[in-house]
């Protein structure tokens, strides 16, 4: 091994070499449904992130004296943004970070996202796993924590690719 070389169970960590990803995840950004993630690993330990999500919901159906139908919308947007610190050397690695996010609410009625108020930031931290093969597919898995600005927890999944 090379002076400065860092050692892994199996002599080199998979998917290392892989700096920029995309992935698709339930619960990721926080408090959204369904996101999409965009990351870059700053170190093989180091990995920020960007995310957007958005939920769309029916706040009313009325109908008018004429039989017409009359639908009012909400749509719930959150961007996020924050950083994942990675543990052991192993394939499957346990990560903790720290995010900050923004929900953005337009429409007619109201929605109650975790408590977090509406257009406004909110902290959260998490505590899961991450795996990325040596071909690039990446399965991450846990829960966030809402730290500020919001309440209460959530589970989340994602999956892509890094390239």
């Amino acid at each position: 091994r090379a002076i400065g070389e860092e050692a892994s169970i199996s002599g080199k960590l998979p998917g290392a070499e892989k700096k920029y990803g995309v992935y698709l995840a339930l619960g990721n950004p926080y408090p959204t449904l369904l996101g999409i993630n965009g990351a870059y690993n700053i170190t093989k330990d180091l990995r920020a992130s960007i995310g957007y999500g958005q939920i769309d919901v029916t706040s009313s159906v009325s109908f008018g004296a004429n039989g017409e139908m009359s639908v009012q919308t909400i749509s719930a947007k959150t961007y996020g943004a924050g950083a994942d610190y990675m543990f052991l050397d192993y394939p499957v690695r346990p990560t903790v970070g720290m995010h900050i996010g923004y929900l953005s609410v337009s429409g007619d009625g109201e929605i109650d996202m975790n408590g977090i108020k509406k257009n406004s930031m909110f902290l959260t931290s998490n505590i899961g796993g991450d795996w990325v093969t040596d071909s690039g597919f990446q399965l991450g898995v846990g829960v966030n924590v809402a730290l500020a600005g919001a309440s209460g927890a959530g589970f989340y999944v994602n999956s892509g690719y890094f390239f």
